[in-house]
């Protein structure tokens, strides 16, 4: 990872990071970008994301993350050959790295998986999906991080001892995790919706005798 590095990606703070924000690389498919920042909400992480090994490999050529989550099947290069360059730069001898990929049904990761993370130097790896893992914790706590400290409470409301809780911060997760879950169902309903729409619409254009308004706004001939 030696010479001049390229354009950095731009670090996006989750979880209202602030002075004892964690530097966090998430090395992912981008399609996984809105559901991992999601899932990270919950611990004050500064996290770069991208979306190749290319993009990774550059950032780290001027970046020390605290930690790295990185996916087994990145478009350009297997994350666990990602996480056994990071292991050859003394500079990142500190980084934890994690490694998340598919699982082969209910027995998980395979051996193969396994092997490929240990010898890569791995600390952690975690199939798919990741939701209801307690990620966001179990990434703080590898990267040494200490949970975010409960604001004071005001005049005449209790303090809650619960709020820097393990299990308080797994059921926030949940919390975040069972929202996605809604949103993604939403999402799924609307397109059935508008699958249904323009089904509609063709055949209108067909029983009219006339050329119709086809699928994202091609005319059927």
């Amino acid at each position: 990872m030696d010479g001049p590095a390229g354009p950095m990606p731009e670090g996006r703070p989750t979880g209202g990071a602030g002075d004892d924000a964690v530097g966090l690389l998430v090395a992912a498919p981008e399609r996984e970008h809105d559901l991992l920042d999601v899932l990270l909400s919950p611990m004050p992480f500064a996290a770069t994301f991208v979306a190749t090994a290319d993009a990774a490999l550059a950032h780290l050529k001027g970046a020390t993350p605290a930690a790295a989550l990185i996916a087994l099947d990145l478009p350009d290069l297997a994350g666990d050959e990602i996480a056994r360059r990071l292991r050859e730069v003394p500079r990142l001898a500190r980084t934890a790295v994690v490694l998340y990929g598919d699982g082969e049904g209910e027995a998980g990761l395979s051996e193969d998986a396994h092997a490929r993370a240990r010898e890569a130097g791995a600390d952690l790896l975690l199939p798919r999906p990741l939701a209801g893992k307690d990620l966001a914790a179990r990434l703080y706590a590898l990267a040494g991080g200490t949970p975010p400290a409960a604001d004071a409470p005001s005049d005449g409301e209790a303090a809650n001892p619960a709020a820097q809780d393990p299990a308080s911060l797994a059921r926030a997760l949940r919390a975040a995790e069972a929202r996605v879950a809604e949103l993604h169902a939403r999402i799924a309903e609307l397109e059935r919706r508008n699958a249904a729409l323009l089904d509609a619409l063709d055949e209108a254009g067909d029983a009219g005798g006339s050329p119709a308004l086809g699928r994202r706004g091609r005319t059927r001939r």
